[in-house]
């Protein structure tokens, strides 16, 4: 055997037995699996790679961190790697099950590539945000070919939806272990307005831009109603040199016709 193959097998037992010691030191799981990775280097062996996978591969690992945090925040002081080994094989022989009694219908929840070549009438699409889609490691690649990668994973994604498709993103989310403010995707920036409607939950009202003001409100604006709360423009109809909006309330599942300018009424940007 290599000297370098005794080495890095060496080091590979150092490693488990350094994980063993934690076990039996009653460690946190979170602290025994950072040791781990420092101590293999697999995160920075895998950004050496620059391969798509391996940039997937480094998420996954980072993502794990997050569950760790989240069982450990559930189980208290009962959190051990073994509880939660369990818990991990207790999920997926659950997620088994469910699969072989699945009946009428039901949702599948799948990663992008595995969802390449179906088709669903309803597809959500989720966390798209910067650093999630795209990846924290692909808007660090100054190639920008990890970039270009997942702009195409964004539209295969998209293409799933049949008929109707619902994209999300949040303010706020764990992330690799940490809470983090998150901003929305650069892709969501890149899609027409003409084509997707914006709903909005819990977020913060923004100024009207002056464009808005001059030519006034268009069918698929979003609106602020000060008692009634936000909707979508669904007709514009102008009489005696005003606008008489029909608003879509989507929240109250309810449609109403308002005259603009109202100091009731704001556009939102």
């Amino acid at each position: 055997m290599r000297e370098k193959a005794k080495q890095e097998g060496a080091s590979f037992i150092a490693a488990i037995e350094e994980m063993r010691a934690g076990i039996e030191n009653h460690l946190l799981p979170s602290v025994i699996y950072e040791r781990l990775l420092s101590r293999l280097r697999l995160i920075e062996y895998y950004e050496a790679s620059k391969q798509i996978e391996d940039l997937a591969r480094i998420e996954n690992l980072r993502e794990l961190a997050s569950a760790i945090k989240v069982y450990e925040s559930e189980a208290g002081s009962e959190a051990t790697v073994s509880s939660f080994m369990e818990k991990l094989t207790l999920d997926g022989k659950q997620a088994e099950v469910g699969e072989e009694e699945e009946e009428g219908e039901f949702l599948s929840l799948m990663t992008i590539h595995a969802a390449k070549g179906l088709e669903f009438p309803v597809v959500f699409l989720v966390g798209v945000e910067e650093g999630v889609f795209p990846s924290a490691m692909s808007l660090n690649e100054r190639a920008h070919s990890a970039l270009e990668e997942e702009r195409r994973l964004f539209y295969v994604a998209m293409t799933r939806a049949m008929k109707r498709l619902f994209i999300s993103s949040s303010q706020r989310r764990m992330l690799f272990g940490e809470i983090k403010n998150q901003r929305k995707s650069r892709f969501l920036g890149e899609i027409p307005r003409v084509f997707y409607e914006k709903i909005s939950k819990g977020a913060t009202l923004q100024q009207k831009t002056t464009k808005q003001k001059q030519n006034g409100p268009m069918v698929g604006d979003r609106m602020f109603h000060k008692l009634l709360g936000e909707a979508v423009v669904r007709a514009v109809e102008k009489r005696d040199n005003s606008d008489f909006v029909q608003l879509d309330f989507l929240h109250l599942n309810t449609k109403k016709v308002f005259k603009f300018p109202s100091s009731f009424l704001e556009i939102l940007s």
